[in-house]
């Protein structure tokens, strides 16, 4: 009988909580069919993952690549192959999306690339033969498979005050198209099965969830009657945090819902204050209305977080300019945490990098950076150390704000 083991590379960055969600979602689409388990390098060893390939002995091994750990996926992959010849290899994920016809050509060992979005599917035909088709929309993530009671799977440890939690997600995909982001289509989860999901959550015994979607209020209608349908059924006693990028029909009535709901915290997408900058990134936000809705959330007793972006000009001195400014902003908001990247490369924006021979930004600077390693187009090594020593001098008059 076929089974199957996937794995979640290590995948150096400093932002908390990367709860391995996609593999609990591919897990529970397929273990209805043959035996399934999750293993997660970034919290566990390569002496354990030896342990479950000899105990579990699975027929197939996936993994999933994001594209700045990329080759220290395939290398767990090859050395994996090597010492089970017999195992089928199977490599998915967001860099496969972009880049599994050079996965294919490069590394001719791997059995299966998988490039489609929706890998499900592609998951249950390699592994029943059968063309069977898979609606996300109905899954609900194996939480099982893993043990979250991992302190690095909080979204952050601080956040709900040491309360049992899960990452969810209510949507796929992303409505705002940023220019820097590869992610698919917007599909969300209609209103009644997120609260029957809801419901699952809080009969496992969990206090309290995190809206992993990337967007989480891209329709502030859908966001106001998902709060009222939670109150409705009871399930405000579940405390519950999301981040967004602000679209304008976001009104306070509609936070102040979210409030009553059970919602006690937010990560607001500030990026910059440069209007340049967020042209070139293709974000469609205002930083004043985003100032003024994170104030508010402040005000009505969220606990709020701010994504911020770096290295977006390519002339250094007008990016630390704007990188002073956002800052000052900061200042100003005073949030909870602050979550500090720098623009980066994907091929989902530049195809044309050999991201499948080079290490990129392996300096230890970048691991300050939320983005972690990878290609950053306009700053050098010496700006990332300048932005850097800034953000750390502020941080000391900031006592109350964490970085993520």
């Amino acid at each position: 009988m076929s089974s199957l083991l996937l794995i979640n590379p290590n995948f150096e960055r400093k932002i908390n909580g990367q709860t391995p969600l996609n593999l609990a979602y591919l897990a529970a689409a397929i273990e209805a069919f043959v035996p399934v388990r999750i293993f997660d390098l970034n919290v566990r060893s390569f002496v354990e993952l030896e342990k479950i390939l000899s105990e579990f002995c699975p027929t197939h091994v996936g993994i999933t690549s994001y594209t700045p750990n990329n080759i220290s996926a395939k290398a767990t992959l090859k050395q994996i192959h090597d010492q089970y010849p017999q195992v089928i290899t199977i490599s998915g994920g967001p860099h496969e999306s972009y880049r599994g016809h050079i996965t294919r050509k490069m590394y001719p060992w791997i059995d299966h690339v998988v490039t489609d979005r929706k890998g499900e599917n592609a998951l249950v035909e390699i592994m029943t033969g059968k063309n069977m088709r898979v609606d996300w929309r109905t899954i609900f993530p194996a939480y099982h498979l893993l043990d979250m009671n991992e302190p690095s799977y909080r979204f952050d440890q601080h956040l709900f005050e040491g309360k049992s939690m899960v990452q969810y997600m209510s949507s796929r995909g992303c409505n705002m198209r940023c220019l820097f982001c590869g992610t698919e289509d917007y599909i969300p989860l209609k209103v009644p099965v997120v609260v029957e999901h809801l419901k699952k959550i809080a009969d496992l015994g969990y206090e309290a969830f995190f809206f992993n979607d990337v967007n989480f209020i891209s329709s502030a209608r859908r966001t106001a009657e998902l709060s009222r349908q939670i109150v409705a059924n009871g399930l405000n006693f579940l405390e519950w945090g999301c981040q967004t990028a602000l679209v304008k029909e976001v009104t306070d009535e509609v936070l102040e819902l979210m409030v009553v709901a059970g919602c006690s915290y937010i990560t607001f997408s500030l990026e910059n204050l440069s209007p340049d900058a967020l042209r070139k990134i293709g974000k469609r936000i205002d930083p004043e209305y985003v100032t003024a809705k994170a104030l508010f959330a402040k005000e009505i007793g969220m606990k709020i977080g701010v994504y911020v972006m770096f290295g977006v000009h390519n002339n250094e001195e007008e990016d630390w300019y704007w990188a002073k400014k956002t800052l000052d902003r900061i200042g100003e908001i005073k949030p909870d945490y602050v979550s500090y990247s720098i623009l980066a490369d994907y091929p989902s924006s530049n195809p044309n990098l050999p991201y499948e021979t080079e290490e990129f930004g392996t300096e230890p600077v970048w691991q300050f950076f939320d983005e972690g390693r990878a290609y950053h187009p306009y700053t050098t090594v010496g700006y990332a150390e300048k932005l850097k020593t800034e953000i750390e001098k502020r941080h000391r008059f900031w006592p109350g704000i964490r970085k993520f």
